[in-house]
């Protein structure tokens, strides 16, 4: 099987605020996984901005190709006080648009995980090398099994070059969240801080795999876990190989459907 092949894509700028402004809600009631590096307010919310920018461009991606998504931040109803339920974009067979009662639980649907990162510093800022090197970013925590650790029936996995991306002299404060949160119009001032459209306006939406593929891969392992270390931290990441994955441009409704029926 080919490598999959990498997609740029380029976010609208109502979803760019949309963006800023659920991270923005979420910053305060995120819980870090154990072992993290310590983050003040802004790296926190930068980091919670690069991971809805990608939400949102996957998202958009789909929709262009006419597969009605559902948005679990645009219909949640716990005021983003608590934990996601494991996924970010959900596709409901057949395209229903319908309401439902329980926005965490949806019936007759596919849900999708979206994960973002930089591209590491060794790659050079080349996709391509990611793609052939790099895996899912999915975490290995302790006592949990790889389909505990999954918790959405597809894996999506953005990158952002690292070069025009990193977090500077870039600087926010509690007052101008708490601005954004009260109106979404004063997250203008966020996206001008953080340069957002300079750092984030571009992603790379790099592959995709399902639950059940990732799972069947990890079983011909004899060492399905790897270590990796930042600024002193450890984490436990799987092994997920994106080079196993599909491309974004076979992400269709028709797969959709499949993967539904093969779960």
């Amino acid at each position: 099987m080919p490598n999959p092949t990498p997609i740029v894509w380029k976010l609208d700028d109502n979803a760019i605020n949309t963006a800023i402004y659920y991270a923005c809600n979420k910053v305060h009631h995120s819980v870090d996984r154990a072992n993290m590096n310590p983050r003040a307010i802004t790296e926190r919310l930068d980091d919670k901005v690069m991971g809805d920018i990608a939400t949102m461009s996957v998202a958009a991606y789909l929709q262009s190709k006419g597969v009605v998504v559902y948005l679990y931040d645009a219909h949640r109803t716990d005021n983003f006080h608590d934990p996601d339920p494991g996924w970010d974009v959900a596709y409901c067979m057949g395209n229903v648009t319908t309401p439902f009662q329980n926005p965490r639980a949806l019936p007759n649907s596919i849900t999708l995980s979206v994960r973002s990162s930089r591209i590491p510093k060794a790659d050079g800022d080349d996709i391509t090398t990611s793609i052939k090197k790099r895996d899912f970013k999915i975490f290995a925590y302790p006592s949990r099994s790889l389909e505990m650790c999954i918790s959405a029936d597809i894996e999506t996995q953005v990158y952002y070059k690292l070069s025009s991306s990193q977090l500077s002299k870039e600087d926010v404060s509690e007052a101008l969240v708490l601005d954004c949160i009260r109106n979404p119009a004063n997250c203008l001032e966020i996206r001008r801080r953080l340069r957002v459209d300079e750092r984030y306006g571009e992603s790379y939406l790099t592959a995709w795999n399902t639950k059940k593929g990732i799972i069947e891969y990890s079983k011909t392992l004899r060492q399905p876990v790897w270590a990796s270390f930042h600024q002193g931290f450890e984490k436990r990441m799987w092994i997920a190989p994106l080079r196993e994955g599909y491309s974004f441009e076979e992400l269709t409704q028709a797969r959709l459907d499949k993967a539904y029926t093969e779960r």
